[in-house]
């Protein structure tokens, strides 16, 4: 796994512990290839790569490697050096992420009076709820005035919607997630 930040992008968190990386311990100045292996860095699974704004800073890649025994760390090494250290194991929860879990939570949030017209299909039935004046209208089968308590509950929950959790970048098989 290899993340790349660049700019902006990624979790705030994320890139604030990583841009002030505190080393638990320094382990080993001068591991051995042996060494490397024990502490899970000759081939690390894991890693994080810091590319900077500023072009003449060159980039800095964090090495995940195995649990430290017995404490809340992990061993960890930077690809350009070869001294060993301990870093909080937090650290390597939060790099330790699938994509999805830097996409916004917060699809939008609208003012509900910004709202004019809910348009809603459930199945073959369409209907569209509607301002009118001060009141809401239901239009499609029939017409109808809206209740006043229903579509405001409604227009507070579509107005802030939130993301439970992201499934895919792209839904292949529509039907899997009953959106066909």
């Amino acid at each position: 796994l290899r993340i790349e930040i660049v700019g902006d992008r990624g979790s705030a968190t994320l890139v604030n512990d990583l841009s002030r990386l505190e080393v638990g311990e320094f382990v080993n100045d001068a591991p051995k290839p042996e060494d490397l292996a024990k502490y899970g860095l000759k081939t690390p699974t894991l890693s994080a790569t810091l590319t900077f704004t500023d072009a003449a800073l060159p980039a800095k890649t964090l090495q995940i490697g195995k649990p430290r025994e017995g404490k809340p760390e992990v061993y960890a090494k930077l690809a350009d050096a070869p001294g060993v250290f301990a870093v909080r194991d937090a650290l390597k929860t939060a790099i330790d992420q699938p994509s999805l879990a830097y996409l916004p939570l917060q699809l939008w949030q609208i003012a509900p009076e910004a709202v004019t017209a809910i348009e809603v299909q459930r199945g073959s039935e369409k209907y569209r709820l509607g301002r009118d004046g001060g009141a809401w209208k239901i239009t499609g089968p029939f017409d109808a005035p809206a209740s006043l308590q229903a579509v405001d509950s409604l227009l507070g929950q579509l107005a802030t919607l939130r993301v439970e959790r992201y499934d895919a970048q792209t839904a292949t098989d529509a039907t899997k997630y009953g959106l066909d």
